[in-house]
């Protein structure tokens, strides 16, 4: 229903309705999060705007940490609403790759809240050291993200090469099959791109997660341009968009 209505709004309306939503402005704080880095990165002579693109990086990434607040839920609930982990039936690759980028991102939001909760609430002096395993887990959720990617492109293009055969078929044989095959053709086509992006962006994000997760970090550089690019991808993967009716 949501993507029918971003059929008849503007722009303008489209931005409100995606930075409405937590994924929204998750996305758009951490694509200027890694742009002040990679800033930092470039300017690292400059004293001073070092010292503004650290401070605004930092007020960020602590908005970030609050936003993700309980996410471990949702992935809880997401799984615990599932019959099985599915990981029985055709595409058990596939089952369990995307079940270790749950694993991933769950222990991952779990040990950054409460890693925010040692630093606000509980004084705990070994916080940093709780949130620095977090982010190994979001190094594991973004290798099964990158691999799942993998993984469904291969399989989208097997299916389009079988596809594009019967195409070829129908226009021959029969051509009232014709528009049908040419559906799941666009359909297929859209998956196929779906896993382009996905593998552009976890590849970035691998390079994001090996840097944060320890704890002498790569250079600003390397590592606000892969986030840049990573969060491009991501807003790709959440912007709304039109239904197709």
């Amino acid at each position: 229903m949501a993507e029918t209505k971003l059929m008849t709004i503007d722009s303008s309306e489209t931005w409100k309705i995606l930075l409405s939503q937590t994924e929204g402005r998750d996305k758009l704080y951490r694509t200027l999060q890694y742009a002040c880095k990679l800033v930092r990165g470039l300017d690292a002579g400059s004293s001073s705007v070092s010292n503004k693109s650290l401070a605004l990086e930092q007020v960020l990434s602590n908005a970030r940490q609050v936003l993700r607040l309980a996410k471990w839920v949702n992935i809880w609930s997401k799984r615990m609403g599932q019959a099985s982990f599915g990981l029985k039936g055709q595409d058990s690759v596939g089952a369990t790759l995307q079940l270790l980028n749950d694993l991933g991102n769950f222990l991952y939001f779990a040990l950054d809240n409460y890693a925010l909760l040692g630093k606000t609430i509980l004084d705990r002096k070994d916080a940093n050291t709780y949130q620095l395993r977090g982010k190994r887990f979001f190094l594991l959720a973004v290798i099964a993200g990158f691999l799942d990617s993998l993984w469904k492109l291969r399989k989208v293009r097997k299916q389009l090469s079988l596809v594009s055969a019967r195409e070829t078929s129908a226009t021959v044989d029969n051509k009232a099959d014709t528009g049908n095959v040419s559906h799941e053709l666009q359909v297929l086509r859209k998956q196929q791109q779906d896993a382009i992006v996905g593998i552009v962006r976890y590849g970035f994000d691998i390079v994001v997660g090996i840097s944060i997760s320890r704890k002498e970090q790569l250079s600003p550089t390397l590592t606000g341009f892969c986030g840049v690019i990573s969060s491009l991808m991501a807003w790709y993967q959440v912007w709304p968009r039109k239904a197709n009716v």
